[in-house]
């Protein structure tokens, strides 16, 4: 009888281990989902090491002093973009400082995205064309 219900209990404890261990798998097997999803991302490419052109513009911007301006270039550009498509413009926009000088690294496409960064409507913008 205590043989008997032993191993009735082994069993029991085999069952619900090998549940455990199953529901540890999956897991397991979610966690790394999330992760690799947060490092790489649902389409493909790295998220985490991706590089946002304008959040570069607007730390450049806040070191500069006040009055910098902005001016439209009607000359085409291409860029591409973190999905490897070259996407055409037909002109680009170039920051440029209160003396008139072109500022490194501030040229870019879309005034949309600036302001966006800026957390600045389009309109109040200081654009000069």
């Amino acid at each position: 009888m205590l043989q008997q219900s032993c191993t009735i209990l082994y069993r029991k404890a085999q069952r619900v281990s090998a549940v455990i261990s199953e529901s540890f798998r999956e897991s397991r097997l979610l966690c790394y989902k999330a992760v690799l999803n947060r490092v790489v991302g649902p389409w493909g490419y790295n998220c985490r090491m991706t590089f946002n052109h304008y959040a570069k513009i607007k730390r450049i911007l806040e070191q500069q002093p006040q009055g910098w301006m902005i001016k439209r270039i009607n000359e085409p550009t291409h860029a591409q973009n973190f999905k490897g498509e070259v996407v055409s413009f037909p002109h680009y926009y170039r920051v440029f400082d209160c003396d008139g000088e072109p500022i490194k690294y501030c040229k870019f496409q879309q005034i949309d995205r600036l302001a966006s960064v800026l957390r600045l409507p389009v309109e109040a913008l200081p654009l000069i064309d």
